[in-house]
């Protein structure tokens, strides 16, 4: 019933930030999304060690006390980036969690530790509510990034 998708926005590194989107039931729960500021990288891109970064802020600080735990992690990307997404929550003590990746070119979903991707019908249910919870975990990162360009010009 609850998804929990991250995304990254960045431009070559400069003001890297994460957000998380909730789908309750698939439909969106606005009022448990999440926006993060990329606190380790130091303004080096690294999409794979943002997404780890605010998988783990998520699961294991004070957002882990205060939401409940999802039935499903997606993350924004491949392979590397749900590997990535996994080891963050184990690292948090969430391993039960499942976690997917959804590739935005071919919309392949990827397991962790699966090489092979799973590719569904683009006419199925369940990929094109993967994919409304992937573009709106886009959206609400990509609006983050902006506004935070648009600050950091004027000061």
């Amino acid at each position: 019933m609850r998804i929990e998708a991250f995304d990254i926005s960045n431009i070559s590194g400069s003001n890297i930030v994460g957000s998380m989107v909730t789908f309750y039931g698939g439909a969106p729960l606005k009022s448990d999304y999440r926006r993060f500021i990329i606190r380790s990288l130091a303004g080096k891109p690294n999409d794979v060690g943002a997404l780890a970064e605010i998988v783990k802020r998520r699961y294991s600080g004070a957002l882990a006390k205060k939401l409940p735990d999802p039935d499903l992690v997606m993350i924004d990307g491949g392979l590397a980036q749900a590997n990535a997404g996994e080891r963050a929550l184990a690292d948090s003590g969430r391993k039960t969690i499942p976690v997917i990746g959804l590739a935005k070119k071919e919309e392949q979903i990827y397991f962790p530790g699966r090489a092979k991707p799973l590719t569904l019908p683009r006419t199925s249910p369940a990929l094109q509510l993967l994919q409304r919870l992937r573009d709106e975990a886009h959206r609400f990162a990509i609006t983050f990034h902006r506004e935070k360009r648009r600050k950091a010009l004027y000061q």
